[in-house]
């Protein structure tokens, strides 16, 4: 028989509890690097139409349900 205890394990922390949809490490993760990238956007070494800093924007939208960039839902 499988070892299955009815616990729900997260993908990315392998934390208990929670699955990858739900994981605050990730968000956490996100809105850091996503702040790094808006740096870099202001020191001119990127643009917000870069594939990076679009899909980071993006996400961190999906997952907080609000664009990081103007605050709307």
């Amino acid at each position: 028989m499988g070892n299955w205890n009815g616990t729900v394990r997260c993908s990315h922390c392998y934390g208990t509890g929670h699955n990858r949809s739900t994981c605050e490490k990730l968000t956490e993760q996100l809105a850091t690097r996503f702040e790094r990238l808006q740096q870099a956007v202001k020191d001119g070494s990127r643009s917000y139409d870069d594939y990076t800093v679009a899909h980071v924007r993006q996400q961190l939208a999906k997952r907080t349900g609000e664009d990081p960039v103007t605050g709307e839902k």
